[in-house]
């Protein structure tokens, strides 16, 4: 607000931060490959092409022949953002200086991209077919480009209309990549348990801005930019409890990424005020899936998918922060944490492939659903409970962005078909949700 912002901002991914310029992003968990996109994305028990890298290691024990896979990727993503302009409300306490019960009339707006990517490449290798089996791939799903500005909103009394204060405008920009490199190993525990892990060196490149107040003579720019490259692993178990049933189990260990945050005057490009490491922590997810071959040629697969969205709290750093400020606030590298959370969140996904054979080629139809929880972070208390003092620095931990009213889980629809040859297979998988809309063509040669 006016009172406040004179002096002064996203993975799928980022660290936490009180800058807007880095909220509403768009993460992305799922399972590679077209196959188990048209299902959903429900594979960790089902586990059986090659894309079970990163899905389940575990399943890799299931391919007995040399491979070698690719697959494409186009994604579209909506970039809604809920508090582009609108009004807020709030009632005046002239005797505490204090806004209070707030309440936001918000007009959101898109700001959509379109990105295409070679998204996977994969090697199989089966040593000792059905006791041995090694994987290496390139995984880059992970990529997220966005820019988009807001309008400002003012803050009205809700008495007699008249402006109380405002919300800045800020314009925005963001890109940032993750790529894969890993080698994968599976391997039999007796007849009906097989083991396996997936090592990978995960480099991550962001370039992110948010200018605060544009075209005034009181804009700032901060930024968050870095390249770094850390190792994440995955262990993964598949047991076959019957001859129709398998049940898979997945633990995803993924890294921390160390970045430098500053803040930029924009009339000194370059001579930044100050700049200090901050970390992103990527959540880790613990999966469970179940298989079920309910005839020959028909298989139903669910899996219930926590992912621990708090661990991005780990990494939360005050985007206002200088060292040499004379406000108490701006000097605590992490303020503005107790006002803020980030929840755990369950991935409910489901999903059935039936195979027909047509021409004597086995063609397979898919369909799934999957529900992606909210993971963005949001103030711990209601809007209506917002006291928002005149004369205090710390209410920048109040911008709209942060608002309760944003929770809202995405829900996906998806479809996806596949066919089969003596040499090759291609598969492709379309999931249609509001925030984003992908489609994913792969294709795997057997030697």
């Amino acid at each position: 607000m006016a009172a406040t912002f004179v002096l002064s901002a996203s993975p799928n991914t980022n660290a936490q931060t009180n800058n807007e310029g880095l909220a509403n992003l768009q993460f992305n968990f799922l399972n590679p490959g077209a196959r188990a996109l048209g299902m959903g994305g429900a594979f960790v028990a089902m586990a059986d092409d090659a894309t079970t890298s990163l899905a389940n290691p575990a399943g890799l024990l299931n391919l007995t022949q040399p491979e070698a896979g690719i697959e494409l990727t186009s994604t579209r993503f909506e970039n809604e953002i809920p508090w582009f302009g609108g009004t807020a409300t709030a009632v005046l306490d002239t005797e505490l200086h204090t806004l209070r019960e707030f309440s936001y009339a918000f007009n959101p707006r898109s700001f959509p991209t379109t990105l295409s990517d070679l998204s996977f490449i994969s090697f199989v290798f089966p040593i000792r077919p059905r006791e041995i089996v090694l994987s290496v791939f390139y995984d880059g799903q992970t990529r997220y480009e966005r820019e988009f500005h807001t309008s400002g909103i003012p803050v009205l009394d809700r008495r007699d209309g008249g402006i109380l204060d405002k919300f800045f405008p800020v314009r925005s920009n963001l890109a940032y990549q993750q790529r894969l490199f890993g080698i994968s190993a599976s391997t039999r525990l007796g007849d009906r348990i097989s083991i396996g892990g997936t090592v990978a060196l995960a480099a991550f490149s962001i370039r992110s801005g948010t200018i605060r107040k544009p075209d005034s003579n009181d804009e700032i720019e901060q930024r968050l930019d870095g390249d770094d490259k850390r190792i994440g692993t995955t262990l993964g178990v598949t047991v076959r409890a019957t001859n129709r049933l398998r049940i898979g189990a997945v633990y995803a260990r993924r890294p921390a990424f160390h970045l430098t945050f500053a803040p930029d005057v924009r009339d000194r490009p370059g001579q930044a005020l100050f700049s200090g490491p901050v970390k992103l922590d990527i959540p880790d997810r613990l999966a469970l899936g179940l298989s079920w071959r309910a005839r020959e040629r028909l298989s139903i697969n669910a899996d219930l998918v926590r992912v621990m969205n708090s661990d991005l709290m780990r990494g939360y750093f005050n985007a206002f922060h200088h060292p040499d400020s004379p406000d108490p606030f701006r000097k605590i590298p992490d303020a503005g944490r107790e006002f803020y959370e980030v929840r755990d969140g369950f991935e409910l996904r489901a999903g059935m492939e039936l195979v027909r054979i047509v021409h004597l080629r086995p063609l397979a139809l898919r369909a799934g659903y999957w529900r992606e929880p909210f993971h963005r972070m949001v103030r711990k208390e209601p809007d209506s409970s917002v006291v928002y003092d005149l004369a205090a620095p710390e209410n920048w931990h109040y911008e709209p962005y942060t608002s309760r009213s944003f929770i809202e889980s995405a829900h996906h629809a998806t479809v996806g078909i596949g066919i089969a040859f003596a040499s090759f297979s291609i598969d492709a998988g379309y999931d249609y949700s509001k925030p984003t809309r992908r489609l994913v063509l792969s294709g795997v040669y057997y030697f």
